[in-house]
Order: structure tokens, then sequence, then C-alpha cells
């Protein structure tokens, strides 16, 4: 599903946060309300086809740091939200990309 097919839903309050998804954003300091507008000025930078998922990143204005929203679009009625969080600097790049993975330090 694009982009703007599950703004569309989220703008039409179609849209459900999953109980894990507020946990997990309460402890990164990210309220319930920042979920929607994240979803609705992020951008997607990842797309996960077979589960049926994307990846939103967007900028949350009051920590001035990047959230990570996953939408899960396979319930033709809402988009669910399973996991919010704050992504983290060995695993993401600035530019939005994630880090090759590496097995043990490098001499």
């Amino acid at each position: 599903m694009r982009l703007d097919l599950i703004q569309a839903k989220v703008r039409a309050r179609k849209l459900r946060i999953t109980a894990h998804a507020l946990t997990e954003a309460s402890k990164d300091g990210i309220r319930a309300k920042d979920i929607p507008d994240a979803i609705l000025n992020g951008k997607e930078i990842e797309r996960y086809p077979e589960r049926q998922r994307v990846l939103i990143q967007a900028m949350m204005p009051e920590l001035g740091i990047p959230i990570h929203v996953v939408c899960d679009y396979s319930d033709p009625d809402e988009i669910v939200v399973p996991t919010v969080y704050i992504p983290g600097r060995k695993r993401w790049t600035l530019d939005q990309f994630r880090k090759p993975f590496s097995k043990g330090k490098k001499k």
C-alpha cells in the first residue's frame, strides 16, 4: 500500500495503535498523539511487502530527533501500528539507512 493511502486512512481515523506500541513509545518519551502526526508528516524509509508493513520516519518536533513508526496495512479496514521507537545510532545512520551488520570488532 502506498504511503498516501496509509495517510488517508489515518486522516479518516482508521488507525489502531497496539498496547505494545504505546508501551514502547512511552519508554522513549513519545506521546500517543505523536504517532498519527508522525505517519502524516513522515516518509517511508523501508517496505516489508511480505508482512504488509512499512517503516515511516518522522522528526519529533519537541525533541528534534527522528522516530520510527511501523505501519501494518494487512487489515483492509484500518492501519495498525505494532511498534514505535527512537532509532538507535548503532543500527541507523543519520541519513536513514541501516548500518551494515558486523560480527565482533575489527582489529
